[in-house]
Protein backbone atom coordinates (compact mmCIF):
# COMPACT_ATOMS: atom_id res chain seq x y z
CA UNK A 1 0.00 0.00 0.00
CA UNK A 2 2.23 2.75 -1.28
CA UNK A 3 1.95 5.99 -3.22
CA UNK A 4 4.68 5.31 -5.76
CA UNK A 5 7.11 8.02 -6.82
CA UNK A 6 8.14 7.87 -10.45
CA UNK A 7 10.46 9.99 -12.57
CA UNK A 8 7.39 10.63 -14.75
CA UNK A 9 6.23 12.95 -11.94
CA UNK A 10 9.31 15.16 -12.20
CA UNK A 11 8.48 18.73 -13.17
CA UNK A 12 11.94 19.68 -14.39
CA UNK A 13 13.34 21.59 -11.44
CA UNK A 14 15.80 19.64 -9.31
CA UNK A 15 14.90 21.29 -6.02
CA UNK A 16 11.13 20.96 -6.41
CA UNK A 17 11.50 17.39 -7.71
CA UNK A 18 13.63 16.51 -4.67
CA UNK A 19 11.02 18.06 -2.36
CA UNK A 20 8.24 16.10 -4.09
CA UNK A 21 10.16 12.86 -3.85
CA UNK A 22 10.70 13.47 -0.13
CA UNK A 23 6.99 14.18 0.29
CA UNK A 24 6.16 10.83 -1.29
CA UNK A 25 8.74 9.13 0.93
CA UNK A 26 7.17 10.63 4.06
CA UNK A 27 3.64 9.71 2.96
CA UNK A 28 4.74 6.14 2.30
CA UNK A 29 6.48 5.92 5.66
CA UNK A 30 3.28 7.03 7.36
CA UNK A 31 1.24 4.48 5.40
CA UNK A 32 3.57 1.68 6.58
CA UNK A 33 2.88 2.41 10.24
CA UNK A 34 0.40 0.30 12.17
CA UNK A 35 0.13 1.83 15.64
CA UNK A 36 -0.93 5.24 16.90
CA UNK A 37 2.47 6.18 18.36
CA UNK A 38 4.32 5.48 15.12
CA UNK A 39 1.64 7.19 13.04
CA UNK A 40 1.92 10.27 15.26
CA UNK A 41 5.70 10.26 14.93
CA UNK A 42 5.34 10.20 11.14
CA UNK A 43 2.54 12.74 10.68
CA UNK A 44 4.40 15.57 12.40
CA UNK A 45 7.44 15.51 10.06
CA UNK A 46 5.11 14.99 7.08
CA UNK A 47 3.16 18.10 8.06
CA UNK A 48 6.37 20.08 8.60
CA UNK A 49 7.90 19.04 5.27
CA UNK A 50 4.67 19.81 3.44
CA UNK A 51 4.48 23.31 4.96
CA UNK A 52 8.12 24.00 4.09
CA UNK A 53 7.65 22.77 0.52
CA UNK A 54 4.50 24.84 0.07
CA UNK A 55 6.23 27.91 1.54
CA UNK A 56 9.00 27.47 -1.01
CA UNK A 57 6.62 27.15 -3.97
CA UNK A 58 4.47 30.06 -2.79
CA UNK A 59 7.49 32.33 -2.39
CA UNK A 60 8.57 31.46 -5.93
CA UNK A 61 5.06 32.29 -7.20
CA UNK A 62 5.06 35.63 -5.36
CA UNK A 63 8.47 36.59 -6.69
CA UNK A 64 7.49 35.94 -10.31
CA UNK A 65 3.97 37.32 -9.85
CA UNK A 66 2.52 34.03 -11.07
CA UNK A 67 -0.97 34.72 -12.44
CA UNK A 68 -2.44 31.43 -11.09
CA UNK A 69 -1.08 31.82 -7.56
CA UNK A 70 -4.49 31.93 -5.85
CA UNK A 71 -5.81 28.53 -6.99
CA UNK A 72 -2.39 27.02 -6.29
CA UNK A 73 -2.42 28.33 -2.72
CA UNK A 74 -6.02 27.16 -2.27
CA UNK A 75 -4.91 23.65 -3.29
CA UNK A 76 -2.03 23.83 -0.80
CA UNK A 77 -4.42 24.92 1.95
CA UNK A 78 -6.72 22.03 1.11
CA UNK A 79 -3.92 19.52 1.68
CA UNK A 80 -2.87 21.23 4.92
CA UNK A 81 -6.49 21.03 6.12
CA UNK A 82 -6.57 17.33 5.24
CA UNK A 83 -3.27 16.77 7.09
CA UNK A 84 -4.87 18.29 10.19
CA UNK A 85 -7.81 15.92 9.70
CA UNK A 86 -5.30 13.09 9.37
CA UNK A 87 -3.68 14.05 12.68
CA UNK A 88 -7.11 14.13 14.35
CA UNK A 89 -8.01 10.71 12.92
CA UNK A 90 -4.76 9.31 14.30
CA UNK A 91 -5.36 10.85 17.72
CA UNK A 92 -8.95 9.58 17.76
CA UNK A 93 -7.86 6.17 16.48
CA UNK A 94 -10.19 6.46 13.49
CA UNK A 95 -7.35 6.43 10.93
CA UNK A 96 -8.28 4.25 7.92
CA UNK A 97 -5.12 3.52 5.97
CA UNK A 98 -6.81 2.64 2.66
CA UNK A 99 -8.79 5.89 2.62
CA UNK A 100 -5.68 7.98 3.20
CA UNK A 101 -3.63 6.02 0.66
CA UNK A 102 -6.34 6.68 -1.94
CA UNK A 103 -6.49 10.36 -0.99
CA UNK A 104 -2.71 10.91 -1.08
CA UNK A 105 -2.32 9.07 -4.38
CA UNK A 106 -5.03 11.14 -6.07
CA UNK A 107 -4.13 14.49 -4.51
CA UNK A 108 -0.36 14.36 -4.99
CA UNK A 109 -0.42 13.19 -8.59
CA UNK A 110 -3.24 15.55 -9.55
CA UNK A 111 -1.53 18.52 -7.87
CA UNK A 112 1.81 17.89 -9.54
CA UNK A 113 0.18 17.44 -12.95
CA UNK A 114 -2.38 20.26 -12.78
CA UNK A 115 -0.62 22.87 -10.62
CA UNK A 116 3.14 22.34 -10.38
CA UNK A 117 3.82 21.51 -14.03
CA UNK A 118 2.03 24.67 -15.22
CA UNK A 119 4.03 26.73 -12.69
CA UNK A 120 7.31 25.37 -14.05
CA UNK A 121 5.99 25.82 -17.59
CA UNK A 122 5.30 29.47 -16.83
CA UNK A 123 8.78 29.92 -15.41
CA UNK A 124 10.36 28.27 -18.47
CA UNK A 125 8.17 30.16 -20.96
CA UNK A 126 9.09 33.48 -19.39
CA UNK A 127 12.79 32.53 -19.11
CA UNK A 128 12.82 32.91 -15.34
CA UNK A 129 15.68 30.82 -13.89
CA UNK A 130 14.63 29.39 -10.53
CA UNK A 131 18.08 29.79 -9.01
CA UNK A 132 17.69 33.56 -9.36
CA UNK A 133 14.10 33.55 -8.15
CA UNK A 134 14.59 31.43 -5.04
CA UNK A 135 18.11 30.42 -4.06
CA UNK A 136 18.32 26.80 -2.92
CA UNK A 137 19.65 27.71 0.53
CA UNK A 138 16.37 29.42 1.44
CA UNK A 139 14.34 26.20 1.28
CA UNK A 140 13.34 25.09 4.73
CA UNK A 141 13.78 28.51 6.28
CA UNK A 142 10.26 29.52 5.22
CA UNK A 143 7.66 30.58 7.70
CA UNK A 144 8.22 27.74 10.11
CA UNK A 145 10.94 26.39 12.29
CA UNK A 146 11.58 22.79 13.24
CA UNK A 147 9.34 22.97 16.29
CA UNK A 148 6.13 23.65 14.35
CA UNK A 149 3.64 20.79 14.22
CA UNK A 150 0.04 20.32 13.10
CA UNK A 151 -2.46 22.65 14.79
CA UNK A 152 0.34 25.22 15.24
CA UNK A 153 1.40 23.52 18.46
CA UNK A 154 4.95 23.44 19.71
CA UNK A 155 6.83 20.29 20.62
Amino acid sequence: MQVPWSDVLKVGDTEIDTQHEELFRRVNLLLKMTDTICLTKCVIPLFRHTREHFSHEEEVMRRIQYPDILPHIIAHNHLLKRLNELAVSIANETFVKNDWQTFFHAWLINHIESSDRPLLGYINTHALPLDHIMPAHTYGGGFLNDSTTPYGARR
